[in-house]
Parts: C-alpha cells; structure tokens; sequence
C-alpha cells in the first residue's frame, strides 16, 4: 500500500492506493481494470458474431453474408484477447 502525498498531473492528494508499485497511479489501475472488461466484452460479442454468422441466423449489413460476419467476429475475439493479455 502506498499513500499519495505529492500533487502530480493525474494522481490526486491524499489518496491510499492499494497496491500501487512505484511510479503506477490509481487511474492507470483502474484504466487497467477497464481494458480488461472490455476485453472481456469484446470477446464475448466476437464470440455471438462467430456463431450468428456460421448458423446463418447473423449477416453482415450491406452484404447480406453470414461468414462475412463470422470474420468480423474472428477479428473481435483476437482484439479482445488482446486487450485481456495485455492487462495481465
């Protein structure tokens, strides 16, 4: 646990950080936590665009077509994976 005593852009006054290694923040915590979320989110919403589009029952707008749309669910699953990793 590290207290925070000195005012620096984006760190706030008097605020006890659990956790925090030196130079780290508790925004860059938190933006952390939320790149993993929404890595999670985007995972999951890749993962329906997957099956939708494979099923038949999802098409992509514009082409009418199911793998189209399978392939854009590919591409958001990889990017979701990565924001996760990237938050580990």
């Amino acid at each position: 646990m590290r207290f925070i005593d000195r005012q620096e852009p984006g760190r706030e006054i008097g605020r006890i950080c659990p956790d925090a290694s030196i130079g780290e923040s508790c925004s860059s915590r938190r933006r952390g936590q939320n790149r993993a979320i929404r890595g999670i989110i985007t995972i999951i919403i890749g993962l329906i665009f997957i099956i939708g589009g494979l099923t038949g029952r999802l098409v992509l707008i514009g082409t009418h077509n199911g793998p189209a749309l399978s392939v854009v669910g590919v591409a958001l699953l990889l990017l979701g994976i990565f924001r996760v990793a990237k938050r580990a």
